[in-house]
């Protein structure tokens, strides 16, 4: 499947049409993203037998006039979902469809900051689409849209890799399916990781140098979609994990490591895409920067619970999670998580047992290659920033 010509006797077998053009028929593709799409709307099926709107809603009976007696709650955790960001999208979606832009919330204290608050996302592309919807199917369309997000952008990156359609789709599939997409699925963090295949399918384009302004356009624009998805912390990372990405591959192509290939021209229009992102996003980070440094959360005597800063590294037991659904305990009814003080989306790390095969044979038999020897340095320090006290004490002590 190689796409050369098998030879025989006396006669040579050409390669079918689509791999003999080097373009896959074009109803594969439509084909594999429409598998995409479809998983995202199944793996919601559970949740929304019971209705359309998304949602724990049954954290509700614990609060105010809808509290109730004897209600099992399925997921304390999904808490924030219901008291915090559905709210905010419904208050989103009510002044969208007043015409109003929803700068400002009324109803929190004597007033607090709607859009640049890091959380409500209301300027991001899921709730973009999720305003064309009726109010009640809003937010369950948000969280749709960020699983094909999630699922497109990987698909397109192992396409940028030059992966087969088949192994695209199985990429695609598995980060829509995987623990972090699953357990954040409904908060911001979730919203900003989506983008993360399309961050580095990005930056490989314009390291390739192939239609290099559009390539730095498209760079920008996923940068300022991320950072409209709304999660300062998540937004951090992936820019990190971009870093040590970018400088692993580049760092092959010194001539002093026995590489060769261009660098200056890349860094150039690497820079070139990121400063445009910061300066299309510029709307929600400066103001949203001046939120984050007068927040309660980096208050002195703040409640230790609440801070993002100072949460513990991961039990080194975590790592089996990358091949079980453990979760450190599971979101259902009757279940708690254990193990770790902030609930198991933070352990949520499941791909699977064939993906962790898939990838260490990656790393035995494709070493030679640029983009994998990056991707696994960066799975290396990603481990580290988890799992190593030192270095998740060295993050905490920055601003």
């Amino acid at each position: 499947m190689s796409g050369e010509p098998t030879k025989g006797e006396g006669h040579v077998t050409p390669p079918p049409p689509a791999l003999r053009s080097g373009h896959p028929n074009r109803w594969l593709q439509v084909a594999a993203v429409s598998w995409l799409v479809v998983v995202a709307a199944l793996v919601l099926v559970p949740a929304l037998t019971h209705g359309a709107s998304y949602g724990s809603y049954d954290v509700l009976s614990q609060f105010g006039v809808l509290r109730q007696h004897g209600v099992v709650i399925h997921n304390l955790q999904a808490g924030d979902q219901s008291d915090q960001i559905i709210p905010w999208t419904t208050l989103a979606w009510t002044q969208i469809h007043h015409g109003q832009l929803p700068l400002w919330n009324p109803y929190e204290g004597l007033g607090m900051p709607l859009a640049f608050n890091w959380q409500t996302v209301v300027f991001s592309v899921p709730a973009l689409i999720g305003y064309l919807f009726p109010l009640d199917l809003s937010f369950t369309v948000q969280v749709i849209v960020t699983l094909i997000i999630a699922g497109t952008g990987m698909y397109t990156l192992a396409r940028v890799l030059r992966l087969g359609i088949l192994a695209s789709v199985f990429a695609g599939t598995v980060f829509e399916l995987s623990g972090p997409m699953l357990g954040w699925l409904g908060w911001p963090h979730a919203a900003v990781l989506s983008w993360c295949g399309w961050l580095f399918a990005a930056a490989l384009v314009v390291i390739r140098g192939q239609r290099r302004a559009a390539s730095v356009a498209l760079l920008a624009v996923v940068i300022a979609a991320m950072v409209y998805a709304g999660q300062a912390e998540v937004l951090t990372l992936s820019g990190l994990a971009l870093l040590v990405f970018l400088v692993t591959l580049l760092a092959q192509r010194w001539r002093f490591l026995g590489g060769s290939g261009p660098i200056r021209r890349p860094v150039l229009d690497l820079s070139l895409g990121i400063i445009a992102g910061g300066a299309l996003g510029a709307p929600l980070l400066l103001p949203g920067l001046q939120v984050i440094t007068n927040s309660e959360r980096g208050a002195p005597g703040a409640d230790p619970g609440e801070l993002i800063v100072g949460n513990p590294p991961l039990p080194v037991h975590n790592l089996v999670h990358l091949l079980f659904q453990g979760f450190d305990g599971l979101p259902i009814a009757g279940n708690h998580w254990f193990g770790y003080p902030n609930g198991y989306s933070e352990t949520a790390a499941y791909v699977g047992v064939i993906v962790m095969v898939l990838a260490v044979a990656a790393v035995g038999v494709r070493r030679r290659r640029p983009e994998v020897v990056a991707l696994g340095a960066l799975a290396v320090v990603m481990l580290a920033i988890a799992f190593v006290p030192l270095v998740v004490s060295a993050l905490d002590s920055c601003p």
